[in-house]
């Protein structure tokens, strides 16, 4: 009986490289997806520089001018009727958005309120969109359009 018992079989000593190998593989995906998963640094705000010439020169004055000028126009749209609520609302966002992005130089096409307010940059924009959701999305609100319109228009100022 003792004579049927074997002893065991040796293992080749490149299956010690292999098992190191698919150690050392399963460590660099690990990292691999830690590394891909991490969230961006945020991307510093660009300063644009004063035009000489005055304040009428100025990049930012002109995006400000540009986006109050837009402001009104929607303002004028509401009033002959060819805008409701929502779609100024939706309207407005659209420009703050655009406003927000010509003037910090972030990619903020997809930004979402949490997104915006954790920079610092765009934190007073995530306020203003924070309070424009309900008179965005909801099917009623009793936000007025006016206090949306002179909202967004002393954002627009004070940026």
């Amino acid at each position: 009986m003792l004579d049927d018992v074997l002893a065991p079989v040796p293992y080749e000593w490149w299956w010690v490289l292999v098992g190191v190998g698919l150690l050392l593989a399963s460590v660099g995906v690990v990292f691999a997806g830690v590394l891909l998963s991490r969230e961006s640094e945020p991307v510093a705000p660009v300063t644009l520089p004063a035009l000489p010439g005055g304040p009428e020169g100025d990049p930012v004055n002109v995006i400000r001018d540009r986006a109050l000028r837009r402001i009104g126009a929607m303002e004028q749209r509401h009033a002959a009727g060819e805008l409701d609520d929502r779609q100024l609302h939706l309207e407005l966002r659209a420009e703050l958005r655009a406003f927000a992005q010509d003037r910090t130089g972030l990619e903020l096409g997809s930004a979402t309120v949490s997104m915006l307010a954790t920079s610092p940059e765009t934190r007073r924009l995530a306020d203003e969109f924070e309070r424009m959701l309900a008179p965005t999305f909801a099917a009623r609100s009793r936000h007025r359009v006016n206090t949306s319109l002179n909202r967004a228009r002393r954002l627009v100022r004070k940026w």
